[in-house]
């Protein structure tokens, strides 16, 4: 069995599996995304159309992420952040439920999506 002394530590083990996590929660969220929109449109075009919305803000914000990181308290920032996300998803998981699926809805709530994700991504690396 593979011996990493690292995770033997209580509080890195914790961030380790948090992040794993995390990461397979994204990688769910990418795949119903496009199923979603896949079965909408039938077009793999907005499919990767879709997929651009939501990586746009790591171009637009990335740099002013990583300043707002140094210049405000983390902790606060992450919790802010991770907060908007989940009313975020709260919502767009209400309006599906509603029936309201149309695609202009799906690519703002991706925008706002994927703005939060990338400003929370930044916290999180800057704080750990």
């Amino acid at each position: 069995m593979l011996q990493l002394p690292a995770l033997k530590h209580p509080d890195y083990r914790r961030l380790w599996f948090g992040a794993a996590f995390n990461q397979q929660g994204m990688s769910g969220e990418h795949v119903v995304l496009g199923a979603l929109v896949f079965q909408i449109t039938e077009s793999t075009g907005w499919i990767g159309a879709i997929m651009a919305v939501y990586f746009l803000p790591l171009f637009v914000f990335g740099m002013l992420s990583g300043a707002v990181a140094d210049w405000m308290d983390r902790r606060t920032l992450l919790r802010r952040t991770e907060l908007a996300f989940v009313a975020l998803q709260l919502c767009f998981a209400a309006l599906l439920f509603l029936g309201i699926d149309d695609l202009p809805v799906i690519v703002a709530f991706t925008l706002l999506t994927g703005s939060f994700l990338f400003f929370d991504k930044a916290f999180s690396v800057s704080y750990s």
